[in-house]
């Protein structure tokens, strides 16, 4: 019986530490997973944070600037509308016309630098000027070109361009000879594109009403310009200039007259044998010649006859200058023809401009 019962109490002692081992082999194998979970779920929340993180950074650098994108192209397009329905407006346009200018900005914008917002904006202020449909057609896309060459706005090209046609009484079928000049003319002398447009707001109608040409004007801008004479001084420079002489021509029969080197009387005629108004490089070469030899004295008493203090500041320059000078600026501008174009070409001939 003794020897049941400790066999019995051995089975029992064995399988006791076997469960007491099972027990610890269990419960860490259950501590192990329990650091293992812990991991998993710290690594799933890492997960989790940067998933979070990618939303976060899809929004701020995909979705929220398509949506920008999206909404700034929308606003672009009313612009546009707007900009089209105030030439319509201004200009009395009927809807086929208006639909034939809404094609030409859209195809503008899509072959130029400027955006067809940009070129609505320019046929609004040509319309604004007078300017028909037919003639903004004509119009544009050479005042795109002095746009681009002379690196201005084309809202302010065309208003310049417009302008000075205007000035001269020009049909919009002058604009590209006008655009030309202006890219021509900024190219030479120290105006630029602006300046000139500043320029001419002064000059131009006296030019005009004496019978010059824009070239012709535009070439003594630029020797002015050249003397640090520039912008609207330029202008009304010219323009003193032009009043001084006509009122002298006017008073002595159409010459401009004063004392010689040797006392004489001298005329210089103002016009031609059929009454228009000479070349003003041909005048000034004539003055050149009757004044040389003279003493400062004598010059100044005798250009003192020809103009006035703001006129003769003009005078002085053009005679300082030289009638060659003067000669070589018109023959440059006179032979201006597709400057603008080869400017605008040249200047957007680069990634900023491809853009």
């Amino acid at each position: 019986m003794a020897d049941s019962l400790g066999t019995i109490y051995a089975e029992l002692r064995l399988r006791l530490d076997q469960f007491k081992q099972d027990i610890q082999t269990a419960s860490t194998e259950i501590k192990e997973l329990k650091n293992n979970v812990s991991d998993n779920m710290s690594a799933m929340s890492t997960v989790g944070g940067a998933l979070k993180d990618v939303g976060k950074s899809m929004s701020k650098y995909v979705t929220a600037p398509i949506v920008a994108a999206g909404t700034a192209s929308v606003y672009t397009f009313m612009q546009f509308e707007e900009a089209m329905a105030q030439v319509k407006a201004v200009g009395g346009m009927t809807s086929d016309e208006l639909q034939r200018m809404t094609d030409l900005a859209m195809e503008m914008g899509a072959k130029t630098k400027f955006s067809a917002r940009e070129a609505a904006n320019a046929m609004y202020e040509l319309v604004k000027l007078g300017f028909d449909a037919n003639e903004m057609m004509t119009a544009l896309p050479a005042t795109m070109d002095l746009a681009a060459a002379g690196d201005v706005g084309l809202a302010e090209a065309a208003v310049i361009v417009a302008q000075s046609m205007n000035m001269f009484g020009e049909s919009a079928s002058q604009t590209t000879r006008y655009a030309d000049v202006f890219a021509k003319a900024a190219a030479m002398g120290a105006l630029d594109v602006t300046t000139l447009g500043e320029a001419l707001s002064y000059a131009g109608p006296s030019a005009a009403a004496m019978g010059y040409s824009l070239e012709e004007t535009a070439a003594a801008l630029a020797v002015f310009s050249d003397a640090g004479i520039d912008s609207t001084r330029a202008g009304s420079t010219f323009e003193a200039l032009m009043r001084d002489m006509k009122k002298n021509a006017m008073e002595n029969g159409g010459a401009l007259t004063f004392l010689g080197k040797a006392g004489e009387e001298v005329a210089i005629s103002m016009y031609d044998a059929n009454g228009k108004i000479r070349p003003l490089v041909d005048i000034v070469r004539d003055l050149e010649i009757a004044t040389e030899g003279m003493t400062d004295a004598q010059r100044d008493a005798a250009l003192a006859n020809v103009a006035n203090t703001q006129g003769l500041r003009g005078l002085n320059v053009l005679l300082g200058k030289g009638a060659d000078y003067l000669q070589t600026y018109t023959d440059e501008i006179y032979n201006s023809s597709g400057a603008g174009d080869e400017m605008a070409r040249i200047m957007q001939d680069n990634l900023a401009g491809s853009l």
